[in-house]
């Protein structure tokens, strides 16, 4: 995999040997508070930025249009396990 950013407020974006993208929500999360905070929105310290339910994919698909990060259908969201961390993450390819 490669490590790449993309968006803005860009993001850290991991390249599959498939071609897809995978972000961590927490990546996610922090690009739309950044964003949020560029534009006026009303930020809230204990849940995120008004609108954001990252668990959900038709969520972590709409930031990631509001981030203006390249994707194409569909947008999963899941829990990925590795040696030393567990998060949950949005996997895309891109058009």
């Amino acid at each position: 995999m490669s490590d790449i950013r993309l968006g803005d407020p860009s993001i850290p974006v991991e390249v599959t040997e498939h071609g897809t993208c995978i972000a961590r929500l927490e990546d996610i999360w922090q690009g739309a508070r950044r964003y949020a905070e560029r534009y006026g929105y009303k930020v809230m310290e204990d849940y995120g930025v008004m609108g954001v339910a990252p668990f959900i994919p038709k969520r972590a698909k709409a930031w990631l249009g509001y981030l203006k990060v390249p994707f194409d259908e569909p947008v999963e969201v899941y829990q990925l396990h590795r040696a030393k961390e567990s998060s949950w993450v949005a996997e895309w390819s891109v058009k």
